[in-house]
Order: structure tokens, then sequence, then C-alpha cells
């Protein structure tokens, strides 16, 4: 009897050991240990070089005529324009919470149809939604008839028109031009009850109105078998919901005329794209297109289940880190297709899941997955890929972590090379069938994680730079956000009509706008001891690459903006030269853009109503 007994109490004592750190560290992690006065009185940093992308003033609402409820922004480093995907309706069709209800055409007339938003940031302009264009009925591939009214983008990546335009030219070498025209692609969720598809786009730079022409034309869309991940080894396929987009350029499509055939008032403008001959490379470049190959990132598989209604996903439980050790069926660990990176291959408009040798990247329910490429500093540091890493968050239970996966050789390259059957049907001029049996060679690079960084908080949005460096964004508190998203879930669902799952709160029981963070983690290489190489020193990388050596990593996170929690009270009651001194930062950050060269850092909101915001990098805070 005293044996049992004396086994139970040491099992008992073990458990309760391996389960309290984990669960003190979830509480830590989620920010449930923090102190609210102190997020409310001293969090708050540099946030005053931080302004709204308009000249409102901070704590007031966008209208419909700037862009805002934006997941994502991007930019275009050749042609300095930024482009963001926005969509309104966001609280009440939330991909990420699984949540999907009615009420978008009563929202139109209060904060406007989802859309994808162009900025030039060389000019003191503001965005500009960009109207989509339909190929006229002779053109060869049509758009669904719906594109426009069940159009609900999330994230999005650019590239220009053609690899002629994105090749690295070697040193002393004339440098490219700046392209014509810029491929906009963008993950789509149009249904709930169905995948998200992507849709690819063409923004003409140097037609009529030139950078400021409002015109997306519509090219191309992904979906269904052709965005049905699957496994390299297996063959296993999986259902890509598209959530993050990056661009890997390196294989593309087959080259097809840029235009849509041209309409009098283009064929009557004797400077459109005249004066090149069949054989002149920058000429075919200017008047073709090639879709690159991207990769892509999932929201969970939800096709198996019924659509939450009512309430998101997240963390919630205070029990729940410590049922997840008991028992994997209490984990709220994301399915297996959000711990996976796709690559959709545009030359044969097929996907298959990208090898990450050693664990997939841990996914906690609620927080999709991000994903960002680095093409290691180009050729002036020795890279030859313009995905040498991949950069994924990761966030198990009390832990969160940014992993920097590495592209390798480890398999040899014919490892990653698959032969694929490709059927091209067409007719002759008598009409009769000529169609062709092509074998097309693909190559789906391997990765292995060498380094990660440790966070003190989810994170919700990231962006690189040119020198590899992460810029994270998040909130210290999950539930402080997710009271807040509820809140104004219920708000938006009385003004539309709908039902609402609590009843109208007074000022003081409303929950404050969660605080906010931007952090930017930077590296340096050690080689031998002491000795050190910044990430900019390309001449440093270049050479120790070539030699074989392997540099190992030391990464440093700083804190660069934060946002107080605060009541709406609080917000109200400063003067209008208070609030344009405090700055603005969006309430929960979802998209990051950084233009290292003029020291900006562009930040958008999914359920911000208040706008987007541009970041002066503080001097004597970044580095170079």
């Amino acid at each position: 009897m005293l044996v049992p007994l004396l086994v139970s109490s040491i099992a008992a004592g073990l458990l309760s050991v391996t389960t309290y750190f984990p669960y003190k560290n979830h509480l830590k992690l989620h920010g449930d240990t923090l102190d609210k006065a102190a997020l409310s009185s001293n969090h708050l940093l540099n946030i005053e070089n931080c302004y709204p992308i308009s000249t409102r003033l901070p704590h007031e609402p966008a209208a419909s005529v700037e862009p805002q409820f934006c997941e994502d922004v991007v930019l275009d480093q050749r042609s300095g324009m930024a482009y963001l995907s926005c969509d309104p309706t966001r609280l009440t069709w939330d991909a990420r919470a699984g949540i999907y209800e009615d009420g978008s055409d009563k929202l139109a007339s209060e904060y406007g149809t989802p859309a994808i938003w162009a900025w030039d940031t060389h000019k003191r302009g503001l965005a500009r939604k960009l109207y989509i264009s339909l190929p006229p009925p002779e053109y060869p591939i049509q758009p669904p008839a719906d594109l426009r009214s069940t159009f609900h983008p999330l994230g999005i990546a650019v590239t220009a028109s053609h690899p002629y335009f994105v090749e690295e030219v070697d040193e002393g070498v004339e440098p490219r031009p700046p392209p014509p025209a810029n491929l906009v692609i963008v993950a789509n969720k149009p249904y709930a009850d169905r995948p998200g598809v992507v849709d690819i786009f063409v923004h003409d730079l140097d037609k009529i109105g030139r950078k400021d022409h409002a015109t997306l034309r519509w090219l191309k869309r992904v979906e269904g078998e052709a965005l049905t991940g699957t496994h390299v080894d297996m063959d296993t396929p999986f259902k890509v919901d598209p959530f993050r987009i990056a661009v890997f350029e390196e294989q593309y499509s087959q080259p097809f005329d840029r235009d849509y055939p041209e309409p009098q008032h283009v064929r009557d403008n004797p400077d459109h794209l005249a004066g090149f001959h069949d054989d002149d490379v920058a000429g075919k470049a200017l008047r073709s297109i090639r879709i690159p190959s991207f990769f892509v990132t999932s929201l969970p598989d939800r096709s198996g289940s019924s659509v939450a209604k009512g309430r998101s996903s997240l963390f919630s439980a205070v029990w729940q880190p410590v049922a997840s050790l008991l028992s994997s069926h209490y984990s709220l660990s994301s399915d297996p297709t959000t711990r996976k990176v796709f690559l959709h291959h545009s030359s044969i408009n097929k996907t298959l899941s990208v090898r990450l040798d050693g664990t997939d990247p841990e996914q906690w329910e609620g927080f999709p997955p991000l994903l960002q490429t680095w093409n290691g500093g180009g050729k002036a540091a020795g890279a030859n890929s313009s995905a040498t890493a991949l950069y994924i968050p990761s966030l198990g239970a009390d832990s969160a972590k940014v992993q920097e996966w590495e592209q390798h050789w480890v398999r040899g390259i014919a490892g990653g090379i698959r032969d694929h059957n490709v059927l091209h049907k067409s007719t002759t001029s008598d009409g009769q069938p000529n169609n062709l049996l092509r074998i097309y060679k693909t190559y789906t690079p391997s990765f292995v994680q060498f380094f990660a960084a440790e966070h003190e908080m989810p994170v919700r949005a990231m962006v690189v730079d040119p020198h590899g460096r992460t810029w994270t964004a998040g909130n210290p508190s999950t539930r402080a956000v997710e009271d807040w998203l509820a809140f104004q879930r219920d708000e938006r669902r009385r003004r539309l009509g709908l039902p609402v799952s609590s009843g109208t709160l007074s000022s003081s029981d409303r929950p404050p706008r969660p605080a906010g963070r931007i952090d930017q983690t930077t590296y340096v290489f050690r080689h031998f001891g002491s000795v050190v190489a910044h990430p900019w020193e390309s001449d440093k990388l270049k050479l120790k690459k070539q030699k074989g050596v392997f540099l190992r990593k030391e990464f440093h996170t700083f804190n660069v903006f934060k946002s107080p929690q605060e009541t709406k009270a609080e917000s109200e009651s400063r003067s209008e030269e208070e609030e344009r001194k405090r700055g603005f930062l969006p309430t929960v950050p979802t998209g990051l853009a950084v233009d290292i060269k003029r020291k900006l850092l562009y930040v958008a909101g999914a359920y911000e109503e208040r706008g987007v915001a541009i970041c002066k990098l503080p001097e004597d805070w970044i580095e170079a």
C-alpha cells in the first residue's frame, strides 16, 4: 500500500514540475502576467516618429478614400511603389479566425470595398485604390465572373513584369532600367466554404498617367488542382488556403504578350512600346510578361469542420498549456498544413511542398504562418539565389521565435529536380487538334534550420530588409487583443443589424486598445574568436563564403517602437497638438515593409480603421 502511494506522490510531483514552467512561460508569452498600468504608462517609445500616411489626426478614422483595414503591405524597391491589400469587411470576414458573416454590402457605403491600393512612395500624394480591369472577351484566359464582387485580399507580393529587370548584373555593368510594369500577386479568400486562390495582376507604370495609373489588370488565377500542394516525397496532397506569398525569382512561366488586345487609344499612341526589334532583349522584356514561381503559406484546413461563428480560435483557456502536455487532443497547435511552406511552380502550374529538413515550424492556432525570403545579400555577398533563406515565425505553447531556414544541397541538386509531363493543347490552321506532351523539369529547393532568434511575444507581422535583418511586430497581451477585437466585431455587427454576443457596454467597460511593439533583430557573424562581421559588410562575407567557412550568427533584438494600451476616453481627452506629437501605430500590426535607404517603415493592420502608419527610423536606434 505504501509503495503505490509513494509512486503516485513522486509522479504527481514530477508532473507538477514539468507542467509548472511551461504554464508560467505560456502566461508570460501571451501577456497574462503583465501589469495593465505598466502597459498604459510605460509602453511608449518613439511613436512620435510614426504618423498616418494621410494628414488626419491619429485618433481619427480614415475615410473611404484612404486605405484602412489593410492586411499586408509590400514595397517594390525598384519602382518605389508600395502595395496594400485592404479589406474593410475584415471584422465580419476574418479568414485568420475562421469567421465569415454576411454584411459586406452594407459596409460598402461606410468603409468602401476590398481592394488593392498603390502608393508611389517617392511622391507626396496619397495612396490610390486600384480599379480591377478585366480582359476583353477575345482574350484566351477569362476571369471568374464574380472577381470584383467576391474579392477578399490577404497576403501580397510584388515583382517586375519580366526577369530581365530583376537579374543582378556583375560589377561594372550598367544596371537594368526600372521595370515598365509590376506583377502584383495576391492571396484571395473569396468564399468561406472552399480554399482561397491566388490572383495575379499587372500594374502598368509606363502608360497613360505613368506611376499614377490607377488600373490593376487581371492576368491569371491559380486555384484548385494547381494550388493543391503535393509532398515532394510521398505525393501527399494538401489543400492550400493561401495566406502569405513570397516571390521565387528563378523559375518562370513561358513568356506571353504583356498587353490585352490594344484598345484604340493605345494604338493611336506613337510612343507605345515602339522602336524595338524582335532581336532586342530589352524590347522583348518590355513587351512580354513571365510569371515567377512563388512560395506560399496556408491557413488551416477547415474543410472537415464547421466554420467558426462569433469568436476567434485564439488562446483563451488558462489551463490549456497544461492540458496540451497531457494530451495532444487539447493542443492548440495548428494542423500540419499551416506548418508547411509550399512552392507554386509557374512553369508547370503545379504546387509542391518545400522540404524543411528537421522539424516543421510550430504554429499556434489563430496565428497564421508568416513567411519572408532573403537573397543572402545577392552577388555582392556571394549568394546565388533569390531565396538563400526563408524566415518563418514559430510559436509553441511557451516560446516564440523566428527561424532562419537556409537553402542547402545536402541531398544534392538532383534531390530537388522532378520531371513533369504537361499536355499543351492547340489546333492547326485548319482546326485539327495539335496537342503536344512536353516534359518540364522543376527544382524545389530544400532548407535546413541553423539559426533561430527568441522573441518575448508572438510575432504578428514580419519583414526582412536587404541585410537579412528581421523587423517584427506584435502585441504583448494576446488576451487584450482578442477582447478588443471581439468588442470591435460586436460593434460592427450592431451597426449592420447582425446578432451580437454581448449587450451594449458603457465607455468605461469597453476594452482599451492593446499595447503594440515593433522590434528589429540584427546579427553579427563571428568568424574566429572576437573577429566579427556585420550583415552589411558584403566583401567580408563573400570572401568567407567562397572559402566555405561556416559563419556562426549571434542575434540581438532591439525594441524600436512601442505604443501604449489606452482607452477611447484617454485618446479623445488629448488636444490636437498633443495627439500629433504623440504619433500613431496600428493597434494590431499585421503587415510591415521597410525602406532602408530612406530609413522608413510602413505598418499596416488588418483590424485598423484609422489607416496605415509610416515611421521614420529614429537616428541612433538603427544600424546602417
